[in-house]
């Protein structure tokens, strides 16, 4: 699972995709990465991904020619009562090996699901900074928003959605609401993050 250390001396950045959806939103970002002279992606490849039942759809990373540094299969506890907390651990551990044996300068992820979670709460534990793509938008009534919640307080790099996006923290920021004045104070007391430039 190690990877070799003879690679050029560029800062690796992990990032992890779970779904189809997510993916097309990473594409672009995974494509800025792969030609940058400073940083490259190793991406980390689970959940649905990798399940025939969700259509396997690790076939369009494959066909669109981006390396995959890994493949970590978490859907395997079933549908019970228990199957969400189960993967959650399964991902931790799971995560936290790979982060702990290859050492990534960065962990990049986007959004709120669960497998995101459980790779931001492995890089937190394991001394991996962690950036955020989409910290504060808002999926009322859902588990998401307090996954989210959770991974913008892990992270010490944030993206948030953009300025005129309904509903994003930006949004929140102007309108000076309460939950903006939380986001604004997680934003300044967030995880440390080491001192170097992303040049994309």
């Amino acid at each position: 699972m190690k990877e070799s250390s003879a690679a050029p001396a560029k800062k690796r950045v992990a990032v992890v995709t779970g779904t189809r959806a997510e993916y097309g939103l990473l594409r672009p970002v995974i494509r800025k990465l792969l030609e940058s002279d400073a940083l490259t992606p190793r991406v980390l490849v689970t959940g649905a991904h990798l399940r025939e039942a969700y259509g396997r759809t690790v076939a369009e990373i494959e066909a669109d020619g981006v390396p995959i540094a890994a493949r970590l299969d978490i859907l395997t506890h079933g549908d019970g009562p228990l199957a969400l907390p189960e993967t959650v651990a399964d991902a931790i551990g799971q995560f936290s090996r790979w982060f702990y044996e290859n050492r990534p300068a960065a962990l990049l992820v986007l959004g709120d699901r669960y497998e995101i979670f459980a790779a931001a709460q492995a890089a937190a534990m394991t001394g991996v900074p962690i950036a955020h793509i989409s910290g504060g938008d808002v999926t009322r009534s859902a588990a998401d928003e307090y996954y989210r919640h959770c991974i913008t307080k892990m992270a010490a790099l944030h993206f948030p959605a953009a300025r005129t996006r309904p509903g994003g923290w930006c949004a929140w920021a102007r309108r000076r609401i309460p939950c903006a004045t939380w986001a604004a104070w997680g934003m300044r007391t967030s995880a440390p993050w080491k001192k170097w430039t992303w040049t994309l």
